[in-house]
């Protein structure tokens, strides 16, 4: 089936970069639970080393996927979206596994009309990376830092958000 493929084909592309890509790296992946089913298809023991995985939390306002947590490595950072009051966006994906909330709610980015083209776009695809910005600034600062640490680094320096959040 499509999502099989999807998963596949994403397995590839993460193998790929554990295998023959550049140290250090941020895969930043916003393809919501297809990412984290990829990821848990490599296993725990392949995601080592100066590399850090941002995954978007989703855009379905539900909880995402803790079933499987135990299999995802701790080199993997899932964000959700937060809005302008600092409460998370109606939309993003919530629970226990949402590691980090970034600005998700009409963040400025480039837009196709033209090479000046300004849009306002929502969703945690637009949280995610500012997410995975901030570890590549945190690897180019300790190039040896290996995912886990990376993805604690992030934690520790996020804000910690209102109890009710998770809750909402």
């Amino acid at each position: 089936d499509d999502l099989t493929g999807q998963v596949s084909a994403i397995a590839e592309a993460i193998d790929w970069i554990l295998r023959k890509g550049s140290r250090p790296a941020v895969v930043a992946l916003s393809i919501d639970n297809v990412a984290l089913s990829a990821i848990r298809l490599l296993g725990q023991a392949d995601i080592e080393g100066s590399l850090s995985v941002v995954v978007a939390a989703g855009n379905d306002a539900s909880e995402v996927e803790c079933t499987g947590a135990v299999d995802l490595p701790p080199g993997v950072t899932i964000v959700g979206a937060m809005d302008s009051r600092d409460e998370v966006a109606g939309f993003s994906g919530r629970g226990d596994c949402v590691d980090i909330f970034a600005p998700g709610v009409y963040v400025p980015a480039a837009g196709v009309a033209s090479d000046a083209a300004e849009i306002a776009a929502s969703g945690t695809s637009f949280a995610a990376p500012l997410v995975a910005g901030a570890a590549a600034r945190l690897l180019g600062a300790k190039p040896g830092m290996v995912g886990s640490h990376v993805a604690m680094a992030l934690r520790a320096r996020a804000r910690r958000h209102a109890a009710q959040a998770w809750r909402s």
